[in-house]
């Protein structure tokens, strides 16, 4: 009986009709659909053709005063953003730099010139040794300007 309702709802049929048409109450109809309604919209969700690219910008938010990109997907405890694709986490900062400027040369890692971990913008982003990030971070730290 519920692939009477099914094609019936397809055809374009109310709830109302669907019910006077095959003597089913409106309860059990509405339940029916709404199951074929999540069944459907399950599959929609997450479609697996969605580009790296459509993934970041999905997630993110520009700030307009600064250029900031706020990362509004998973943040990690150490306050940087993350995303995951397939089964492998990325920091989203550094997953955005690799699509948007190239990769990330050998023995550097990605400096936040905004000084906001949850940024993801390229453009805040600088290459550096692990010293000079750690030393541009302890430099602002003790200026004051916490």
């Amino acid at each position: 009986m519920k692939h009477r309702v099914n094609d019936l709802f397809s055809q374009g049929k109310t709830q109302a009709e669907i019910c006077r048409l095959t003597k089913i109450p409106r309860s059990t109809v509405s339940r029916w659909l709404n199951e074929k309604m999540l069944f459907s919209n399950s599959h929609r969700m997450r479609p697996k053709n969605k580009s790296v690219i459509e993934k970041i910008q999905n997630r993110y938010i520009p700030e307009p005063n600064s250029g900031c990109w706020i990362w509004l997907g998973n943040v990690k405890k150490n306050g940087y953003g993350s995303l995951t694709i397939g089964e492998k986490n990325y920091y989203a900062h550094r997953l955005a730099f690799e699509v948007f400027i190239g990769e990330v040369p050998e023995g550097l890692v990605l400096d936040h010139k905004c000084r906001l971990k949850c940024c993801c913008n390229p453009s805040h982003l600088e290459p550096v040794t692990q010293k000079e990030n750690f030393r541009r971070g302890t430099r602002w730290k003790e200026k004051g300007k916490l």
